[in-house]
């Protein structure tokens, strides 16, 4: 984050989303961001090995098409006489006849079509490479010729040019800090085309940085001690006063107040995982407001009484009648067992003749 005496800069804490799908081309064509590449299904690709000529000699054969004969001889008649593997090498007039009249090939998109017309270097295994997939095939940067880029500058974020509020300086100088590569030329250009602003004389000088213990997340040692990256600085003498813009007081716009507590939190995380020796004084104080709770309550209640109920089992357990062992019956007190009945023989033989 800028300091108070400079100017803030714009913070981007996250990346905008992009509104192109991700098998959209990046390099080719990139201006108009062509969405309709279209290559060959897996089907397709395994009839485009088959000759287009047996293919069209079995339509034939199904039905009679003058239509479908036309496009047979425009097939061949754009198909080269040598190299009938390498079609793609003949005239760019000729490989787009060919491809408009192949059964298969005429499904790939034109865009594509025009790319594979212009480029008869490209290889076989390039060539199956593009049908098969031509957005992924076009996000290779080696893959697309470098006329048919298009070439966008994507500046280093760390090459910022901040101006520095000097009013121990006069009206006439205006002190900047420039990236190390910056030199004298580069800055005068930079203020004549974009404020319109000549100067007299430029002063650069790199300020050395102190040497800073970096600390880590390891339990053992304090870290290492490294030097940070230098700064250059430049104090430029202008033609005419310059009069240091107002300081901008609400720093809403660029998140200041989130940035400084997620630096904040951040700083707080980290000590409390490297400092393991020390003690943890939330967690001290939490206790120590646990414990004068519970005798506060101890002082205040006149009996404890606990707060859970007990079930009828637990109590019969707990009072032994569930575990008692019952008594032994004594001899006198069994009953007598049932008399016998006679058997019917017995009966018979018992009564009198």
């Amino acid at each position: 984050m800028p300091r108070a005496s400079r100017i803030p800069a714009i913070l981007i804490s996250q990346k905008p989303p992009s509104r192109l799908p991700s098998n959209a081309p990046r390099l080719w064509n990139a201006k108009e961001r062509i969405k309709t590449n279209v290559g060959l299904k897996q089907r397709d690709m395994e009839k485009l090995k088959e000759s287009p000529h047996i293919q069209y000699e079995k339509s034939l054969e199904r039905s009679n098409n003058e239509a479908t004969y036309k496009r047979w001889l425009k097939l061949r008649y754009a198909e080269p006489m040598e190299g009938k593997d390498q079609w793609w090498k003949n005239e760019s007039s000729m490989v787009l006849q060919y491809m408009e009249n192949h059964p298969q090939l005429c499904k790939v998109s034109e865009d594509v079509q025009i790319f594979i017309s212009e480029n008869p270097q490209l290889t076989a295994h390039q060539i199956s490479y593009l049908l098969r997939n031509p957005a992924r095939y076009f996000s290779i940067p080696k893959n697309v010729p470098f006329e048919d880029r298009k070439q966008i500058y994507f500046p280093d974020p760390k090459d910022a040019v901040i101006l520095l509020r000097t009013k121990h300086l006069g009206p006439r100088y205006a002190a900047f800090f420039v990236p190390l590569h910056f030199n004298k030329l580069d800055m005068r250009d930079y203020l004549k085309s974009v404020y319109n602003v000549d100067i007299l004389h430029i002063r650069s000088t790199i300020i050395q940085a102190k040497v800073k213990q970096i600390p880590t997340m390891s339990k053992v040692g304090r870290g290492y001690w490294a030097r940070p990256a230098s700064r250059k600085k430049m104090t430029v003498l202008l033609a005419k006063p310059f009069v240091y813009p107002e300081e901008i007081k609400d720093l809403s716009e660029w998140d200041h107040e989130h940035y400084w507590d997620t630096q904040i939190a951040r700083e707080k995380e980290y000590k409390k995982q490297a400092d393991t020796t020390k003690p943890n004084e939330d967690f001290r104080a939490a206790m120590k407001s646990q414990a004068k709770a519970v005798v506060r309550n101890l002082k205040t209640s006149r009996e404890w009484t606990p707060t859970w109920k007990e079930l009828a089992s637990n109590q019969r357990a707990m009072q032994g009648a569930v575990t008692a062992i019952p008594p032994k019956k004594s001899a006198s007190s069994l009953p007598l067992p049932p008399p016998e009945r006679a058997t019917t023989g017995e009966s018979i033989r018992s009564l009198p003749e």
